[in-house]
């Protein structure tokens, strides 16, 4: 820290923040650190005893309950778009991929071996499905 002044300010200099204390010392923290808000969750007593049990800090017991509820809800309107990919999806893929085959791309042979793998096909509303 470097000495100026005895006035309490927060300032920005050349995208830096600043932070001036009482005791007259700079102190430079980094902008990119997330802003916290202050929100109120209203839940039942025992599931308050419940976190009490398993975390002394409620506020990042909560934050990490509700990022992985996050990534899950996440994750699974991911599997629900490969489960049934939108119909203009499924065409555009179509196109590309016959217009791949057509140009016979010499490399293809080792890209795609059709005895390897189990015939499929395209339900509506059910995804792919072994023919």
């Amino acid at each position: 820290p470097s000495r100026c002044g005895t006035s309490r300010s927060l300032w920005t200099l050349n995208g830096n923040r600043h932070l001036s204390i009482d005791d007259g010392y700079e102190f430079r923290y980094d902008h990119t650190i997330s802003v916290m808000n202050r929100i109120t969750v209203t839940i039942p007593n025992s599931l308050v005893q419940e976190i009490d049990k398993e975390e002394h800090n409620r506020s990042r017991f909560v934050q990490e309950a509700v990022e992985r509820e996050l990534e899950r809800r996440k994750q699974e309107r991911l599997q629900q778009s490969i489960d049934a990919p939108h119909p203009e999806i499924e065409a555009l893929a179509a196109e590309e991929f016959d217009s791949w085959v057509a140009e016979g791309d010499a490399d293809a042979g080792l890209l795609v071996d059709p005895d390897a793998g189990a015939p499929l096909r395209w339900t509506a509303g059910r995804g792919w499905e072994r023919s």
